[in-house]
């Protein structure tokens, strides 16, 4: 681990092999992670390995029914839960922190745990005063990963019967990934696709009700840079006009049919498509410039190059999310608990 901490994962693999087309198999799920093994921190490539080769389980009733047991936990737990109440500032007297959302709704804690990312949190959110300057210089450093084009899609396709299983695809146009990511994410509209991936829910969980009877689920991504919705992104979500849409269709439409390579005819039969941009990302969760996974998952942005101590030098403020463990469902669950942790310690302190 210390010999391969600091540099990035092709590194590994050409100690490995020099076969080419081993070496893309090896790094074909760099998409989970958001950069190409030339970039990548071989811990977070091997960390993505560790989930497949155990497992890589998918929740009966898919994301949803995930959250939803989170939410009734908490509440069970006695949590209060607020929606469409974002914070906007986290200032701090003698013992205790003031948190005030956009509807001015003020309140006070002891101890605060914050899942945004640290460049909103310790950058945006936190009196910079309350900030050690070692920590400022930190974040302004930080880079954050690559945004996404999703396509939500609902088909009467029978897909099974057409060779879609619960496995993911994941499409290149060549065996050179790193030569692949200089195209991705894409800053134009593009003619088609070099990398995409295709997943099914239904397909994955039938029971899980993600479709009505004679009909499945679809999600096909693909990397998209954020500059070419950018001009846009001062606008709430389903207000940004005629022109954003028409792009969104445009690169949707160009999307689906690259996964026709996989599903043919799929365009003509689509019943439902809602499309999504780094920009949803942005306004859902507060993702810097609609970044899929936090701070880029490069070599020198891991481990001490995020916040991995739960910590950014401030009494009973702590973190979790993307920007601590790494990004994804599992790291992020991790961080949560490791900072809830933390925090009941210094409560009792």
């Amino acid at each position: 681990m210390m010999k391969y901490s600091r540099v990035p994962y092709q590194k590994l693999l050409n100690d490995v092999t020099s076969d080419k087309r081993l070496q893309a198999a090896l790094a074909a799920s760099c998409g989970d992670y958001g950069v190409p093994p030339e970039k990548a921190s071989i811990i977070i490539a091997i960390m993505v390995w560790a989930h497949y080769l155990n497992g890589a389980y998918y929740p009966c009733g898919g994301s949803g029914a995930l959250r939803d047991a989170f939410v009734n936990g908490l509440k069970n737990h006695g949590a209060e839960l607020k929606k469409s109440s974002r914070v906007i500032s986290i200032d701090r007297t003698a013992n205790e922190f003031i948190i005030t959302t956009e509807h001015d709704e003020k309140y006070t804690t002891r101890a605060v745990i914050s899942d945004v990312d640290p460049v909103v949190t310790l950058g945006k959110l936190v009196n910079p005063e309350l900030v050690p300057s070692k920590i400022k210089r930190k974040v302004m450093q930080m880079r954050p990963s690559g945004g996404a084009f999703y396509a939500f899609i609902g088909t009467d396709l029978d897909l099974p019967s057409m060779g879609i299983t619960d496995a993911n695809i994941i499409h290149y146009n060549d065996y050179d990934i790193n030569k692949l990511y200089t195209q991705w994410p894409v800053s134009a509209v593009p003619e088609s696709l070099p990398i995409f991936f295709i997943t099914s829910p239904s397909v994955k969980d039938p029971e899980g009700g993600h479709a009505p009877e004679g009909y499945h689920t679809l999600q096909i991504i693909t990397g998209m840079s954020y500059e070419l919705f950018e001009q846009w992104a001062h606008l709430p979500s389903m207000k940004r006009g005629e022109e954003y849409t028409s792009l969104k269709e445009k690169i949707g439409e160009r999307l689906v049919a690259s996964a026709e390579r996989y599903i043919p005819t799929l365009s003509q039969h689509i019943d439902f498509v809602e499309y999504a941009t780094p920009l949803s990302n942005e306004y859902r969760v507060n993702a810097v410039r609609g970044g899929n996974y936090g701070p880029e998952q490069t070599f020198d942005q891991v481990g001490t190059g995020r916040f991995i101590n739960f910590t950014a030098g401030i009494d009973g403020l702590f973190l979790a999310g993307a920007g601590t463990m790494g990004g994804g469902v599992m790291a992020c669950f991790e961080s949560g608990i490791r900072a809830a942790s933390k925090a009941e310690t210094y409560l009792k302190h």
